[in-house]
């Protein structure tokens, strides 16, 4: 699996080894997470203050994501499924939107 950062937001594409694009299910997402993220994580500070916050897309909430999550997280994953509750229309929990992707 490979990712692609494409554009000026750095979106992120899964491919597979032939270059094509794959669905982003709960496998590709934990295999992110474990060989993306948690080494980029290793280079930051990470106390129990330390959130980690998702939407609500289902490979995100799925049983084998959130337990990568609370893995990495434990009791502090904001995300639908996860310890503390995602609330999906709150403008105070979605500062990507407004931030990152100009929307």
């Amino acid at each position: 699996m490979r990712y692609v950062s494409i554009g000026n937001h750095r979106t992120l594409l899964f491919e597979n080894e032939a270059g094509n694009a794959v669905t982003a299910n709960a496998d590709c997402y934990v295999e992110m997470l474990q060989n993306l993220f948690t080494p980029h994580l290793a280079r930051f500070p990470v106390n129990e203050n330390t959130l980690f916050q998702q939407d609500g897309a289902t490979g995100h909430t799925a049983r084998m994501s959130m337990n990568t999550l609370n893995a990495l997280f434990p009791n502090r994953a904001v995300s639908r499924n996860g310890d503390i509750p995602w609330l999906p229309r709150s403008p105070d929990l979605t500062p990507c939107d407004y931030f990152l992707w100009g929307t």
